[in-house]
């Protein structure tokens, strides 16, 4: 609610209107984290990957994607007594279109990191 979104503002010391960053309320934090966190994981293991280690000894994908999998995993830790709100808010329809963006993206980065090159919808 705005007056939750306030509040956390209050908080952390910006004025409590600065939830009108936030537009369209709680789902515009809820994308905000997912974007941001998608970001981070593409950030933190484009280094590891199999795709910058061409030539090196390669890391087995199997192995890869489940490393990448929990990284992502964990930065919802901290939120996992919310997160079940966060999900109701995707599932809405009028959010649904935006949350299955963000989970394909995901998605995508994932098997490029782990030297996927194809461009065809088998994933």
């Amino acid at each position: 609610s705005k007056g939750a979104l306030s509040e956390a503002a209050k908080s952390l010391g910006f004025p409590s209107i600065a939830h009108g960053l936030a537009s369209r309320g709680p789902i515009d934090l809820v994308f905000h984290f997912e974007i941001k966190s998608n970001q981070k994981i593409a950030s933190d293991f484009y280094s590891k990957s199999p795709r910058a280690k061409a030539g090196e000894g390669r890391p087995k994908a199997t192995a890869f994607l489940g490393e990448i999998i929990e990284a992502r995993l964990a930065l919802i830790e901290p939120y996992i007594e919310k997160w079940p709100q966060a999900l109701a808010l995707q599932s809405q329809p009028q959010h649904a279109v935006e949350a299955f963006t963000n989970l394909g993206r995901l998605v995508d980065d994932i098997w490029y990191l782990a030297g996927d090159d194809s461009t065809d919808m088998n994933w």
